[in-house]
């Protein structure tokens, strides 16, 4: 059977944080606008890389996008974002791995990740964990993407990957990964449904 790779944010586990950092901004941003300056900001890259700590990175973050926010408020609030797994992803999870391969490629921080870990169990949930800031590299960088290939006892043509995020699909695919784009849980539900009716 076909090896599944699950982006974590957006797909598997619910995370919040985005109305905050715009109402932070005293409103300059719509949510499209400010989830595209996160994903992009070069302060956010090098924390998920595990190139700078928390503190430099909420002072960078802080700067970079106008917030009128203290780092404490900031790191204390950004702590939380990650709620838990959607409603049903944990016994999904649990389903697919009586026949199939299963792990997971996010873009994480050492902040986040202590939580992936020690609250939601996640090394109990797949066969390979991949978090960004352990690698070394973010997503959409084709390089992660070798990385994890190389990790993974399968050939590439055996793995697909699931994510919300359209160019980390882009990526994996130019990296000869099946991907599909997938907004939150019942969509990856369906997508990977579909990927195991098709064997």
């Amino acid at each position: 059977m076909r090896y599944l790779l699950f982006d974590l944010g957006g797909v598997l586990i619910e995370v919040t944080g985005v109305q905050a950092m715009i109402r932070w901004s005293g409103g300059r941003y719509v949510e499209a606008e400010m989830g595209e300056r996160w994903l992009t900001s070069p302060t956010v890259r090098r924390f998920e890389s595990g190139a700078i700590g928390p503190e430099e990175f909420a002072e960078g973050v802080i700067r970079d996008l106008g917030l009128s926010t203290s780092t404490e408020e900031f790191l204390t609030a950004f702590s939380h974002w990650p709620r838990g797994f959607y409603p049903d992803a944990r016994e999904f999870l649990l389903s697919l791995r009586r026949d199939h391969g299963i792990g997971c490629l996010t873009n994480s921080n050492a902040v986040h990740w202590k939580r992936c870990v020690t609250e939601w169990g996640l090394p109990s949930l797949f066969d390979h964990c991949f978090a960004s800031h352990l690698l070394g590299c973010v997503k959409p960088d084709g390089r992660i993407f070798e990385i994890v290939l190389s990790r993974i006892p399968r050939d590439r043509s055996e793995i697909v990957y699931f994510d919300d995020n359209a160019p980390n699909v882009r990526a994996a695919g130019e990296c000869g990964i099946e991907a599909h784009l997938v907004k939150g849980f019942p969509e990856l539900r369906r997508a990977v449904e579909l990927t195991r009716a098709k064997g």
